[in-house]
């Protein structure tokens, strides 16, 4: 992880001497500054979401004991009063999952 921060950091800055020379002095970091290196190194060259998963939300059972349009209305207010809150925690979820802890594969 250290020398490919090294490596980025080098192709970010390639141009500039003075990055340059900043560059080899971080080449030559003791063990602690190397570690504190790593923690915050970001590797901008993986993706930072995880784009597998999905999640469904089920729908509200039809009522075959009332009208069409009723059944209508209480779709509307489950989606309003349930769903839609529902899919904001979800994307709430999706965002901040980029900055919890992830496990070494």
């Amino acid at each position: 992880m250290y020398n490919e921060g090294i490596l980025q950091y080098m192709d970010y800055f390639s141009s500039d001497e003075e990055e340059i020379k900043a560059s080899e002095f971080m080449r030559n970091l003791d063990n602690r500054s190397r570690i504190r290196f790593m923690e915050v190194f970001e590797d901008h060259t993986k993706e930072k979401g995880d784009k597998k998963g999905f999640a469904t939300i089920p729908k509200r059972e039809f009522n075959p004991e009332i009208s069409a349009f009723s059944n209508l209305v209480l779709d509307f207010v489950d989606f309003k009063d349930r769903v839609r809150p529902l899919a904001n925690d979800l994307a709430l979820m999706d965002i901040a999952s980029v900055h919890q802890p992830q496990s070494a594969k």
